[in-house]
């Protein structure tokens, strides 16, 4: 990525990340970009005086998550 560039990012990211770095963790509903279909969790770093000093993120494919689902459902035999 070239520095000083724009970037496009997701409203529903943008959010999640904003409540994370005010001390609650969340994740965003299954979205879409030009690389695919996602959901993104974000939670804060706190340090030992409880200040937030970042915040961590995770991506999962909506493929990914969906795979995970059906898996769990199987797992705790949930028919819906």
């Amino acid at each position: 990525m070239n520095r000083g560039k724009n970037i496009w990012v997701p409203r529903k990211m943008v959010n999640v990340a904003y409540q994370a770095f005010n001390g609650k963790a969340g994740v965003t509903p299954i979205y879409e970009d030009r690389y695919g279909e996602w959901k993104t969790s974000f939670a804060p770093i706190i340090d030992d005086d409880g200040n937030i000093v970042a915040i961590v993120g995770c991506d999962y494919s909506k493929a990914y998550f969906n795979s995970e689902m059906q898996r769990l459902r199987k797992q705790l035999n949930i028919h819906v």
